[in-house]
């Protein structure tokens, strides 16, 4: 389980963020948990990526989750591996956890996945028309 925590002068408390809410409901009262702490590249790109592919999810015709626009971006960014296998080319997207890629390599992905939304999966759409459209999801 994945959660977000913000530094506060008492500690530290859940994040402003819905899923991380609902996370940390689910752990019983008085239950003693491991954490490991890593400052994260940047929460809200982060969130903005997940708005971007839950857009892309209602209106695509064949990818219909998240998920899938997810694993999608990372191959058409040529954020995979590739090798042969039974002479076929296969494809296998690699991470964008926050321990796999520095905030730099986080940025040049992102970038790279807008491009690929306009050029690909949304295509006629403009950068800023979906950018708009996500901020307005995400208020």
């Amino acid at each position: 389980m994945e959660l977000w925590l913000t530094r506060t002068l008492s500690g530290f408390a859940p994040d402003t963020d819905e899923a991380t809410q609902r996370r940390m409901k689910r752990i019983p009262l008085g239950t003693t948990v491991q954490v490991e702490l890593h400052q994260p590249r940047s929460g809200p790109q982060m969130r903005y990526y997940w708005q971007m592919c839950s857009l892309i999810a209602l209106n695509h015709e064949s990818l219909q989750t998240k998920e899938q626009v997810d694993q999608t971006l990372r191959i058409l960014t040529g954020h995979c591996d590739v090798f042969t296998l039974d002479g076929r080319r296969v494809e296998v997207p690699r991470p964008i956890n926050y321990r796999m890629l520095t905030q730099q390599e986080w940025q040049e992905y992102l970038s790279r996945a807008k491009d690929a939304v306009v050029q690909h999966l949304l295509k006629g759409v403009q950068m800023a028309e979906l950018e708009e459209e996500i901020a307005r999801m995400a208020a």
